[in-house]
């Protein structure tokens, strides 16, 4: 099967993490190459060094003991030249290549030397050629010198075999690794593509299902786990847009057919006061819920607020006056002080009067405000004593359309958006807002907002 080389994703996992490890294991066996290169050469050098200076020094102690020099001349070992010089560098005996005359000038120790060669094993001349020797040289006390020398060779093919190895096995195992980790990579990432088709069938079918958990306890469970709660949240977030809908759709509904009711009703002749009163009334109430609707879309596109200094005291007396006169209920704000905030001044007005139409709409005959201050917050505290609020209920009274009373009655009950809008603002001006029970027997509201 013929692969096109343009087909190959070159960005793909599994490719650029194969090849990552193969080249990886390439530099480090180059690295561990180098250095083995290095280590043995070394050792076999210094294994050379060792073994030509013991030659040296034992023909050194020979000599010493009355030896003849043309009787220690001969190899040893592998010598290729051994030379025996007096004092004065004359030289008594040698044997092996021809000896240069900077040799027997050597100090003692081991040096390299440099030796042209122009004849052969066999004796045939041929083209002068240089050969690098290593010499070692033994002094003995009355002044004659000893110099053994010998090749580097078995030095160069023990690096030479180790280069080849190098060259030949290292690409070799490089293969070999990058062949194990696409595999690996693959076993690994084969939920993942079985993740991405669950996720395009969830996509298409949108019924609520799930992406299969591979089971495998790993980040790619987790990377499951947590699509699944993306799915779920998004879910539910369509849930409540489609409810979201469906509510505002039979709250826009309501007065508009209240009103078209009032007006099929009445007697013919001209629209009395009554029911133009009520008409007007249910308009009111369709101005206000669209209003809020407006509000609530403004506030969900958007997470900035014009947070400026203003007094909260102002806010609250300029709102107890607006609704003083309604249904009779006397509305206590002696317990307000001066109270320097910081947020948006016309979000906390639309807050404090949510909470006051609340308080009003339930209360018997009394809604008392007071404000506990302190150095980082200002807390707005509203009690009614009016029936409460159950335990129960107490989280959902500020979700979208949740209204309490069970008849629905919209004379008593708002359109469920007020105390949602109450919470949005709190939250997005750094505060919150709390529900408990009054002293007073009805509800106690707790708007918290930043101090100035």
């Amino acid at each position: 099967m013929n692969i096109d080389p343009r087909a190959i994703n070159f960005r793909s996992v599994r490719i650029r993490t194969s090849l990552a490890a193969a080249g990886s294991l390439l530099a480090l066996i180059l690295v561990i190459g180098l250095l083995t290169n290095w280590f043995v050469a070394r050792q076999i050098n210094d294994s050379l060094d060792q073994t030509l200076l013991a030659q040296a020094e034992d023909r050194v102690t020979l000599l010493e003991a009355g030896g003849d020099p043309m009787n220690l001349i001969s190899a040893l070992g592998e010598e290729v030249i051994v030379v025996i010089a007096d004092s004065s560098g004359t030289v008594l005996a040698s044997a092996g290549t021809p000896t240069p005359d900077a040799v027997v000038d050597l100090q003692a120790g081991v040096h390299d030397v440099a030796i042209v060669i122009i004849e052969s094993d066999n004796g045939e001349v041929e083209e002068p050629h240089t050969e690098e020797l290593r010499a070692a040289v033994a002094i003995s006390s009355s002044g004659q010198r000893v110099i053994v020398g010998n090749e580097r060779g078995s030095t160069g093919q023990a690096l030479g075999t180790i280069r080849t190895g190098l060259l030949i096995g290292g690409p070799l195992v490089g293969l070999l690794a990058a062949a194990l980790v696409w595999s690996a990579v693959n076993r690994a990432l084969a939920p993942v593509s079985r993740m991405q088709a669950d996720l395009d069938a969830v996509v298409r079918a949108s019924d609520g299902r799930r992406v299969q958990d591979p089971q495998t306890g790993d980040e790619i469970a987790g990377l499951a786990s947590t699509m699944n709660e993306v799915l779920g949240r998004l879910d539910q977030e369509s849930v409540a847009r489609r409810q979201f809908v469906a509510d505002a759709s039979h709250e826009l509904k309501s007065p508009l057919a209240n009103a078209r009711i009032l007006l099929e009703t009445r007697d013919a002749g001209p629209l009395n006061q009554e029911v133009a009163d009520q008409v007007n009334n249910e308009l009111d109430r369709l101005k206000d819920i669209v209003d809020d609707l407006l509000f609530l879309a403004r506030v969900d596109e958007t997470t900035s607020t014009d947070h400026r200094p203003f007094d909260l005291d102002d806010v609250l007396f300029d709102e107890a006056e607006r609704l003083a006169p309604t249904r009779g209920v006397t509305i206590d704000a002696s317990g307000v002080q001066p109270s320097p905030a910081l947020g948006d001044r016309s979000e906390i007005t639309r807050a404090v009067r949510n909470l006051l139409e609340n308080a009003v709409r339930h209360a018997t005959s009394i809604v008392a405000i007071h404000v506990n201050s302190s150095e980082t917050q200002h807390t707005v505290i509203i009690d009614d004593d009016g029936s409460g609020i159950a335990e129960a209920d107490r989280e959902r009274i500020f979700e979208r359309f949740t209204r309490l009373d069970d008849a629905r009655t919209r004379g008593d009950g708002g359109s469920g958006l007020g105390l949602s809008i109450v919470a949005t603002i709190a939250t997005r001006n750094g505060g919150s807002v709390d529900v408990g029970e009054s002293p007073r027997g009805g509800a106690r509201f707790a708007l918290s907002i930043p101090a100035q």
